[in-house]
């Protein structure tokens, strides 16, 4: 076994050696390959020498034809070239008239873009300060508006309260007028009382003139009829005597006093009860003259109230009139009020429209003093490269356009010679025809939709 292992050891040390040699040979193999590789690139190289030197060798030989016709083809050259260089010349000659009238030229619109420049700023700047006081009497307008509506206010609050106590007042004159009414009726009841009453006593003057005179006649009659009476008692006993009955014909006949007194005297009738009569006619007649003195009372009662109450009447009246008079002014006030806020808020509207002009004309202005000063950049910019100066363009990405006026202002504003503004006129020209073909057909869509 020890022999097996030293067997082993051995055969594995000689596998080793034949790797080592192994691995030198491989080394040496590619040693060889690259020697090999070297000297195929010197061939190689000694070949492409060999070539070249042929080919100088034949350049050599041809170089003699070559060189005639070389210095012919450079003579013809240099004859172009004189030529050319003399046309140049006077290009560039002409070239520099024209760039030095341009540039005249340019400076004269320079001047006077920049007199206009100058103006437009002055017509700005003085826009601005009509802008500036438009807006300060906008604002002015405002707070006297403002300050007018507060008033208004309070009027309408004041008239408010002012009608609220003008109805009630009115409601207390409506009570009142209605007593006015009722002590009117009450007054007119009074006066045709009084009227009555005076006639009455008119009356009653009549009557009692009329009594006096009945009284002396009834006394004259009385004394008439104890006459008749006792020429009737004769007669009667004659009559009776004679069994005949007188008619009242033949009584009215033989004394028509006692006829008429027949007729109110019932038969069987004597003085006395006659006197009874005429003592109740005149008991009769003092009653009614006291129940007239009351009613005069009365009526004396009714007239001194009347004219107590008068003057203050007269002056609820008095009031109710000058409440009236109040109303009417005040309500005159409120109207000429809200005729001036109308009339301020006219003014106000009207100087916010000016002012809207003002500020889309100055917003204009703006616009239009920025493009010229972009023009007369672009123009300096031009001038200073002809001039033969450097000059930094400031390059605007298409990223950073945001808005219509930005196009404009990058595309259709600027120009840099004659032909570039002639280009810039034929853009500008077809972007307003087709606004306006544009606006056309909007107006026109517009007008078939109503």
């Amino acid at each position: 076994q020890s022999r097996l292992s030293r067997e082993k050891e051995e055969l594995e040390a000689e596998k080793r050696d034949l790797v080592r040699t192994s691995e030198r040979r491989s080394q040496e193999v590619e040693h060889l390959n690259e020697d090999v590789k070297r000297l195929n690139e010197k061939l190689t190289e000694a070949n492409t020498e060999k070539v070249k030197l042929q080919l100088k060798l034949d350049e050599l030989q041809t170089s003699d034809v070559s060189v005639k016709y070389r210095e012919k083809r450079l003579e013809q050259e240099k004859e172009l070239l004189q030529n050319q260089n003399t046309w140049l010349n006077t290009e560039l000659k002409a070239k520099t008239d024209e760039l030095l009238h341009t540039a005249r030229e340019k400076g004269n619109e320079i001047l006077e873009l920049k007199c206009n420049l100058e103006n437009k700023k002055e017509e700005v700047s003085r826009m601005e300060e009509q802008v500036n006081s438009l807006k300060q009497s906008n604002e002015n307008l405002q707070k006297h508006v403002e300050e007018l509506l507060n008033k208004l206010k309070e009027a309408k609050e004041q008239q408010a309260s002012m009608e609220e106590r003008f109805h009630n007042e009115l409601n207390a004159h409506i009570k009142l007028s209605n007593l006015y009414k009722v002590s009117l009726l009450t007054f007119k009841l009074l006066v045709c009382l009084i009227l009555a009453n005076k006639a009455t006593q008119e009356h009653l003057a009549e009557v009692e003139e009329s009594k006096a005179v009945m009284e002396k006649e009834l006394r004259e009659k009385i004394s008439k009829l104890e006459k008749e009476l006792e020429n009737a008692n004769d007669l009667l006993s004659a009559t009776k005597r004679k069994g005949a009955i007188l008619s009242e014909e033949e009584l009215a006949a033989m004394s028509p006093t006692a006829a008429a007194v027949a007729k109110v005297v019932k038969p069987g009738m004597k003085l006395t009860e006659l006197y009874n009569a005429y003592v109740e006619t005149q008991d009769q007649l003092l009653l009614e003259k006291l129940e007239n003195k009351r009613i005069n009372k009365y009526l004396d009662e009714i007239v001194q109230e009347v004219e107590a109450k008068a003057p203050i009447l007269k002056r609820q009246r008095e009031e109710f009139e000058r409440s009236q008079k109040a109303v009417a002014s005040l309500s005159a006030k409120l109207e000429q009020a809200m005729k001036e806020i109308q009339r301020l808020l006219e003014d106000t509207d009207k100087a916010n429209k000016h002012a809207s002009v003002l500020a889309r004309e100055n917003q204009r202005l703006e616009i239009q003093v920025k493009d010229l000063s972009q023009q007369i950049r672009v123009l300096l910019m031009e001038l200073e490269e002809a001039r033969g100066n450097h000059v930094i363009r400031d390059e605007v990405s298409s990223a950073d356009i945001s808005s219509s006026s930005e196009v404009i202002s990058q595309h259709l504003v600027s120009y840099r010679n004659i032909e570039e503004l002639q280009q810039q006129n034929q853009r500008l020209l077809v972007a307003l025809r087709e606004l306006g073909e544009a606006r056309e057909k909007e107006e026109q869509e517009t007008t078939s939709s109503k």
